[in-house]
């Protein structure tokens, strides 16, 4: 055990290192007037990064979500490992398997009645700018996130961990190179934000989103 948590460490400690590495890439998608430009929000919460969406932007793929919660003015949404996100204890050995074999995934959603920055006070939120074809997309991507039943319903695990919230089963399977952080930045990229997808903690995407929020200014200067 002693030395799988040394490989462990040693693997963060490379990841860290190449999420230092910002993206060069281009905006996607942006908006070609005022009017066409949404807002959605980037939560971290320490380790974990979750994406936060308005209820006005929800379009039909993700209008499923107003079933279950209580008309909440916005969504908050992220995806990471089934036993190790819904555990109310968790363990080193649950930790290691989350880490290195592939797991099942789930959904967290939380409905929010008021603003994200209002909401999340205590947490690092951002504020991101992209264009209405572009969280067409990102709605598109989250959707196909959510994994259905028999009969193509979407239907919620258990209660949430805060607030009113629920669990869903995920698509896709997690493990260290493919965690909640990475799901963020792919949903992220599929939006047009360019960051890197070798993108696996919190940190590094916040600093590639702070960087990519600029770039966004200057692109929206020059059009």
């Amino acid at each position: 055990m002693h030395l799988q948590l040394k490989r462990f460490v040693t693997v963060i400690f490379i990841l860290l290192l190449l999420t230092n590495c910002n993206s060069h890439h281009s905006w996607g998608y942006l908006a070609d007037l005022p009017h066409n430009e949404r807002s959605i929000f980037l939560v971290s919460h320490g380790w974990h990064t979750g994406l936060v969406i308005a209820t006005k932007n929800l379009t039909k793929e993700l209008i499923f979500l107003q079933d279950y919660f209580n008309n909440g003015l916005y969504f908050e949404i992220g995806w990471g490992d089934k036993d190790f996100y819904q555990a109310n204890q968790v363990t080193s050995a649950m930790t290691l398997k989350a880490a290195f074999w592939p797991t099942n995934s789930v959904l967290h959603v939380v409905g929010l009645a008021t603003d994200p920055t209002q909401y999340f006070s205590n947490s690092e939120v951002i504020e991101i700018k992209i264009s209405a074809v572009a969280h067409q997309q990102l709605n598109l991507a989250i959707a196909d996130s959510f994994q259905k039943d028999a009969t193509g319903a979407i239907v919620p695990i258990q209660e949430g961990l805060y607030g009113d919230s629920h669990f869903f089963n995920g698509t896709g399977y997690f493990y260290l190179t493919n965690n909640c952080n990475n799901w963020t930045a792919k949903q992220l990229i599929t939006a047009g934000v360019p960051i890197s997808t070798m993108t696996f903690t919190a940190t590094g995407l916040i600093k590639q989103v702070k960087e990519a929020n600029k770039y966004y200014q200057c692109c929206i200067q020059l059009q």
